[in-house]
């Protein structure tokens, strides 16, 4: 019998569907992002969402373009392809910021996690021993590890009190785009790391709720929905605000009264 890699008791139903009926080995795959994936407005669809991201001034969400504004201390939160399957988001609906005392305390408001939390912390498998100390394979954020003395120094903000963090090591074959973040991250601020936190409700896979989640929270600064990159200034255009409005309308006639940018309706 193969039980997928889930150390909550969310994998025991996964691991007795295995036992009674495995699937064939050609249709095997990990299950780490299998999760549900972004959902568009009933009005719309993907296309429709590309257009309204560019009248949002939005950017190609880019490994080098998330880097460069993680790296000048923004708090970017990130709803890209499929839920993770487990307690942690892994990078998927997850507020990512540098190690930082700001940063760390942005993430805490944005997320409300409680006082003794702390956030946990990515970083590319291939680095985890420069920042801990014997650090196990931990995919799924579900091992704590030390942190190097040096590291505790220049990265106070890192860590528990007890000198220890959360850490999701990520592969490039489980999280290619992640990865390639971290490493640009790492080429711009010497530490290839990122503290982490979820983003959004339990099981939230809303385009428009996350770009009404930046809108109108002035915790988080970037806003990652699949393949395109937003900004605070450009979801607060006029523009951005009334085709929000006319993609999550449910009666079309009256709506189309309300909206006043006639080049919204032949777009969409």
């Amino acid at each position: 019998m193969y039980v997928p890699a889930d150390p909550t008791d969310g994998g025991l139903p996964i691991g007795c569907t295995y036992a009674i009926r495995a699937p064939s080995k050609s249709h095997r795959r990990r299950l780490m992002y299998y999760g549900l994936p972004v959902e568009y407005p009933p009005r719309s669809n993907s296309t429709g969402f590309d257009n309204y991201a560019k009248d949002c001034e939005a950017v190609p969400a880019e490994a080098k373009a998330v880097a460069r504004v993680l790296a000048e201390g923004a708090v970017v939160a990130i709803m890209r392809g499929q839920q993770a399957i487990g307690p942690a988001s892994l990078g998927m609906r997850s507020l990512l910021t540098v190690p930082s005392k700001e940063g760390r305390l942005r993430i805490y408001n944005v997320s409300q996690l409680p006082w003794f939390r702390m956030p946990s912390c990515a970083l590319p498998l291939e680095h985890a021993e420069n920042v801990f100390e014997s650090p196990p394979p931990s995919p799924h954020a579900s091992f704590s590890a030390r942190l190097r003395p040096e590291i505790r120094t220049r990265l106070p903000s890192l860590g528990h009190l007890d000198g220890t963090a959360q850490v999701q090591t990520v592969a490039r074959g489980d999280n290619p785009w992640l990865h390639d973040i971290l490493l640009h991250v790492g080429d711009q601020t010497k530490h290839s790391v990122l503290l982490t936190a979820p983003f959004g409700k339990p099981n939230c896979n809303l385009a428009m709720e996350a770009v009404d989640t930046l809108r109108n929270n002035p915790g988080i600064t970037h806003l990652v929905v699949d393949n395109w990159l937003f900004g605070r200034q450009g979801v607060s255009n006029e523009l951005c605000i009334s085709m929000a409005a006319f993609m999550e309308a449910k009666d079309s006639a009256p709506m189309e009264k309300k909206v006043r940018h006639k080049h919204v309706h032949r777009r969409l």
